[in-house]
């Protein structure tokens, strides 16, 4: 069985609903949405890479993104350190966030020498604990929702 049959398997057997996605520059690309409406994928890029990433993306919308479109650069710099600071401090998560904030890549790297389904399904709810976690802080320094 290949490696990405083998995480579609664990992911719904741990109830999330996935879907494979054409992706070219990846070896196989598994969405996995969770009940709360959020989603990750699982995938592993094209290549000589020894690793599997959880990975999820995180766009400011609404009333947040507005909010953010015109903060000073002190308050924008603010913001970006206070999510480096929450989200960085989750273990095993990397974060990337853009200089103004338009997006937020979020992932966990699952090295194939210690690939198992805890460590997968460790990754995924992590990558979900982090985009909520973003939320949270963008939230409270904008007063705004996401995704609205």
């Amino acid at each position: 069985m290949k490696i990405g049959d083998t995480i579609r398997r664990w992911l719904e057997e741990e109830g999330f609903y996935v879907r494979e996605l054409k992706d070219p520059k990846a070896e196989f690309n598994i969405e996995a949405k969770h009940a709360n409406g959020l989603s990750v994928n699982v995938l592993k890029p094209k290549g000589p890479t020894e690793v599997v990433l959880v990975v999820s993306k995180l766009i400011p919308a609404g009333r947040i993104r507005e909010a953010i479109s015109v903060m000073s650069a002190r308050e924008l710099e603010w913001l970006k350190d206070e999510l480096v600071l929450r989200i960085l401090s989750m273990p095993e998560v990397l974060a990337y966030i853009d200089g103004k904030l338009r997006h937020i890549v979020i992932q966990v790297p699952v090295f194939l020498e210690e690939l198992s389904k805890p460590k997968i399904i460790r990754g995924v709810y992590s990558v979900l604990k982090a985009l909520n976690v973003a939320t949270i802080v963008m939230k409270r320094a904008t007063g705004g929702g996401v995704n609205e």
